[in-house]
């Protein structure tokens, strides 16, 4: 069975929020780019909303179904890529898993 790119999107979305996984993509310029990335609150700072409008309101961002926003480990930064660019993705820490901190056992 062949996902959609909106199915591929929200499966990567869900390992990114467990753990570090390790990104291979193709950049729009053509080059290859390995990140690791996450979406987990262990890694991410926190991030204030500052944006707002004249009247105070806050600024929020239509989601863009092809592309997967996340926090990079090795920039500090968030950065984001297309679905359909993925080369490889594997997660490599467990849910909750903080750098530094032994992995559970698959045995547990």
């Amino acid at each position: 069975m062949v996902l959609t790119v909106k199915e591929q999107r929200e499966q990567m979305m869900s390992e990114l929020r467990k753990g570090i996984c390790e990104v291979t993509f193709t950049k729009v310029n053509g080059d290859k780019r390995v990140a690791s990335a996450t979406l987990s609150t262990n890694h991410v700072p926190e991030q204030p909303n500052t944006a707002t409008y004249s009247d105070g309101q806050p600024k929020t961002r239509k989601v863009n179904e092809e592309t997967v926003v996340f926090w990079d480990m090795n920039k500090e930064g968030f950065r984001s890529f297309r679905v359909d660019s993925v080369v490889a993705f594997e997660r490599l820490t467990g849910e909750g898993v903080k750098d530094g901190q032994p992995q559970p056992s698959q045995d547990d």
